[in-house]
């Protein structure tokens, strides 16, 4: 599998500074927590702002470590973080090496496009995991310090719930980039899908009349059901990464067949 260990060589650097960077990020926040009367101050300030903000942003349990870490790491900053690094490796796996000529170059070493794609997916697919496991390391680590009181049987439902995001976007990606062969569509697409899920999840949040926007939502399929404190929901995982699965095949299917030349 030479494509994907030159993949994840040429990769690794970067990888240690995504991991450093959601490390940071996930202390940052929640060091807070302890300092809130284990959360108590920060829900009387919650309580206190319009009900339509705070079912948007789902601030209704942040009085909770369970609920603080959802709704101030995984459903925020460390969400978008995911997805931005996400769609970055998915739209350089073929757009990008096409875009400066090195595709065409491994293709004539008699490497087939299936291998080139698959391999590529599958470096992605280990970085994603190796983030996946940083995170919930983190977490576990963090909870006792910070008195987040967290039940450690949900934080992999959590963090699955998580990275599935993050390989949604990652696979459109590069699905796009391999359709295309444009790196800028891949990352407008993989971006744009992100957003939109993020403001789906937070109208949908709001009013009854736009619970339909939960049905359409990634964000709202990973976590309507608060894995981190209610568990496992397998038919949200099973959404995110079914419909990374079909992303994966319709790039294969386009990418074997197009002309990469054109």
């Amino acid at each position: 599998m030479p494509i994907f260990v030159q993949a994840l060589k040429e990769s690794w650097k970067g990888l240690i500074a995504w991991a450093v960077a959601l490390i940071a990020i996930m202390t940052l926040y929640l060091s807070f927590y302890s300092t809130m009367d284990a959360g108590e101050g920060m829900q009387i300030f919650i309580d206190q702002l319009p009900s339509t903000m705070v079912a948007a942003f789902g601030f209704g349990d942040i009085g909770t470590g369970a609920g603080w870490a959802h709704s101030t790491f995984f459903g925020l900053l460390g969400l978008f973080v995911l997805a931005a690094v996400c769609v970055a490796w998915g739209a350089r796996a073929i757009a990008g090496d096409e875009e400066n000529g090195m595709l065409e170059l491994t293709l004539a070493h008699r490497v087939s496009r299936s291998q080139v794609y698959l391999e590529r997916l599958g470096a992605l697919v280990v970085r994603l995991a190796v983030l996946g496991l940083v995170v919930a390391g983190c977490l576990m680590l963090l909870d006792g310090p910070n008195e987040l009181g967290l039940d450690f049987a949900n934080i992999a439902p959590q963090v699955l719930a998580w990275a599935g995001v993050g390989l949604l976007c990652g696979t459109l990606a590069l699905a796009v980039g391999a359709i295309t062969g444009r790196r800028n569509h891949a990352v407008t697409a993989g971006a744009g899908v992100v957003v939109a899920a993020y403001l789906l999840n937070a109208l949908g949040n709001v009013s009854a009349d736009n619970d339909w926007m939960h049905l359409v939502s990634p964000v709202s399929w990973a976590y309507q059901n608060r894995p981190l404190l209610n568990g496992w929901d397998w038919q949200g995982l099973a959404l995110l990464y079914g419909i990374s699965a079909l992303f994966v095949a319709a790039g294969w299917l386009v990418f074997t067949r197009r002309d990469v030349t054109a």
